[in-house]
Parts: C-alpha cells; sequence; structure tokens
C-alpha cells in the first residue's frame, strides 16, 4: 500500500533521513521508534506533504505522491494525526469529527456519520462536550478519529500515547485495535514500546537519520 524510497532530507548540514526505505501493507501497523531527533516526526512530515523530500520517493495505492501539497495526500487517501492534537476548540466533540467527513459528504449526513462513528468507538458520550474541556486522553481519541473520518486508509500517529497515563494509554490501544479490524494501515511514532508490543505487526528503529528493521 504505502512504498518508500531512498528517502533524503537535510537541514542546512545536517542530514534528517538517509536513504530511508520500506513498504506497509494494507492494514498492518508498524511502531517506528528512537530517540529524539531521529527523524521519526520529519519522516511522518514528508509522507503527509507537510514537509519537503530532499530526495527519494514516496508511493501510494501504485501512485507516486512526493511532495504533492497536505490536501493532496488527503484526497489520496493519507491523514495525519499530530501529538499535540489541533481540534477546533469552539467546537464540540461531534462538530468537530462531523467537519471531517463534510470533505466528502453534506452537513446532515456528516453530523449522523459522526455520530455513528462515536458509537462504534465507545465515545458517544463525549458527543455533546467542549473540545476545550476535553482530557488529554479524549483529545487524543478526537484527533485520530478526525483523521479517520476524512475517509484514510493510511493513519500517520505521531506519539499518540505520549503524556497519557496507564489507563487512558489502554483505552487508546483498544481503539487502535479496533481501527486495525477496519483494514486500516497505521504508522505510529512511539516510545511506549510495552504498549505497541500489543499492538503493532511490525518495529523499524530510526537512528541519526538511517531506518532498521526489527521485526
Amino acid at each position: 500500500m504505502l512504498r518508500v524510497n531512498g528517502l533524503m532530507k537535510r537541514l542546512d548540514s545536517l542530514v534528517l533521513l538517509r536513504d530511508v526505505s520500506f513498504e506497509a501493507k494494507k492494514g498492518e501497523i508498524i511502531c517506528l521508534y528512537g530517540p529524539n531527533g531521529s527523524g521519526k516526526s520529519t519522516l511522518l512530515k514528508i509522507i503527509s506533504g507537510l514537509e519537503r523530500a530532499d530526495g527519494g520517493h514516496v508511493f501510494f495505492r501504485d501512485r507516486e505522491i512526493t511532495n504533492l501539497s497536505p490536501w493532496e495526500i488527503v484526497e489520496n487517501g493519507i491523514a495525519h494525526a499530530f501529538q499535540i492534537p489541533r481540534p477546533f476548540r469552539s467546537m464540540s466533540f461531534l462538530e468537530n469529527l462531523a467537519v471531517s467527513c463534510m470533505r466528502y459528504m453534506d452537513t446532515d449526513d456528516a453530523f449522523r456519520q459522526a455520530e455513528r462513528t462515536a458509537e462504534e468507538f465507545d465515545v458517544d458520550y463525549l458527543l455533546e462536550r467542549s473540545s476545550s474541556s476535553l482530557s488529554q486522553g479524549e483529545l487524543k481519541i478526537l484527533e485520530i478519529l478526525r483523521a479517520y473520518l476524512t475517509g484514510a486508509e493510511l493513519l500517520l500517529l505521531d506519539e499518540p500515547f505520549a503524556s497519557l497515563d496507564v489507563e487512558n494509554a489502554r483505552f487508546l490501544k483498544e481503539k487502535l485495535l479496533a481501527l486495525k479490524e477496519k483494514q486500516v494501515s497505521m504508522l505510529v511514532t512511539s516510545h511506549r514500546m510495552r504498549i505497541m508490543e500489543e499492538v503493532a505487526d511490525r518495529f523499524l528503529e530510526l537512528k541519526e537519520g538511517k531506518l532498521y528493521a526489527h521485526g
């Protein structure tokens, strides 16, 4: 589904990514790990169009998407969920979800789809809550579901477990597994290796911009 070939990224004289190549299959969850500054977030940003590569190619469903705009990347079926959630603070949980659906359906259908999705993922009790009143764990769920509701087949999740306590991390893990059952592919950066062992199909390590496979 996703194929990355020889990706390179530099910042002045600093090499952020060095000839990064890998593939992800449909429905597969890949955990991308490594120390801070190793290039994990940079890799996600290049795939999602938020940064431009200095070399190499990215293919999704056999179509080259290298250096397309973020909007074009979303149109191709890839969505980015950020480490620090970015909801519309003046909107409710429901309204935030519905906005994602409005890319491809009218307003009434978007709200119905948002409600169905919230019920399906057991978060319908949050629907009327203002996003400004949500806990960190609830914001992470909102961020990921907003990305999913764009119609994405591949989710790029940047440190979804960061700053979560044990209970919220367990809750989020259940939601990622529910997405996996729907054959949604995911590329997840994380330092929470223990919980990712219960979620990921494969682990890739980034160290000084170079990629290593670890099962």
